[in-house]
């Protein structure tokens, strides 16, 4: 089989379960990216190639996502390892990363990370200002594993730690910091109904949802770390859920912090929240 052809016919399977531009673009990453062929070439792949197409396309229909299927996902022009330990990292969060970098000087401030997961968030903004010093926190150690791995394929030197955010005695001696950055937990358990099924079945629910009696617990308890270890003027982002931006912006001015603004995404959702201590 050619490989343009082998690319039509996955376009076709994967269709019965993605919508066709979808279909179309997880085809796209798997021929490009597993098998180092482009799409429309008419040269025929060879057993070794057509075996391991059959066994991703395998995982694929049982809507395994192809960043966990190839162990890489693309972010802000980076690749990064990824494993269900940690989330895929997604456009949503480039948006974040965006503001940060757009927002920042190349100078040395001190920057951490809170939820670090893959390690995408301080990883690309350490990319594009080398000048910085950043850090990653996480409660998985296995999130951490792939985080080192991503900042060493990436060249970049970040400092990682466990920290269980959540217990705030272990907030003592950690410093102070000019740039505090979370993608936090943010999905009500009430919403998982809301998530599509390829994220719910594979994706770490440790990062994805949080308890229906109090949603806002990482966003509160994160504003009151930053109240206490950001320094003077400094500046804490995170990304949000579009259901309760508002809450989370009125909880942050409540709380005293000033210059708080929401910004959208390409989508027009409300998505990322800045603010000045």
């Amino acid at each position: 089989m050619v490989t343009a052809a082998a690319y039509r016919h996955l376009i076709q399977q994967l269709a019965a379960i993605y919508d066709p531009g979808e279909a179309q673009s997880i085809a796209r990453i798997v021929i490009e990216d597993a098998l180092g062929q482009s799409p429309s070439s008419d040269k025929a792949l060879n057993p070794e190639q057509l075996s391991l197409l059959e066994d991703i396309t395998a995982r694929l229909l049982k809507k395994e996502p192809v960043q966990y299927v190839l162990g890489q996902a693309d972010f802000y022009g980076l690749k990064f390892e990824v494993s269900p330990a940690v989330l895929i990292p997604r456009q949503e969060t480039e948006v974040l990363v965006h503001h940060i970098i757009q927002h920042t000087a190349d100078l040395p401030l001190r920057l951490l990370d809170i939820g670090t997961g893959s390690g995408c968030i301080p990883i690309s903004v350490k990319k594009h200002r080398p000048n910085m010093a950043a850090s990653g926190w996480d409660i998985s150690p296995d999130a951490l594993d792939i985080a080192r791995k991503n900042a060493v394929l990436n060249g970049v030197e970040i400092h990682w730690q466990q920290m269980d955010i959540l217990n705030r005695p272990a907030w003592k001696n950690t410093g102070k910091w000019d740039i505090i950055a979370s993608n936090p937990p943010y999905i009500p358990l009430r919403e998982t109904h809301l998530v599509p099924d390829h994220v719910a079945q594979f994706e770490p629910h440790l990062a994805l949802f949080v308890d229906d009696a109090d949603p806002l617990i990482f966003y509160r308890t994160i504003l009151d770390f930053s109240i206490a270890h950001l320094h003077p003027g400094g500046k804490l982002w995170f990304e949000l859920n579009e259901f309760n931006a508002g809450e989370v912006a009125a909880l942050a001015r409540a709380k005293g912090f000033a210059e708080v603004e929401i910004l959208r995404d390409l989508r027009g959702k409300d998505r990322v929240l800045k603010m000045r201590n």
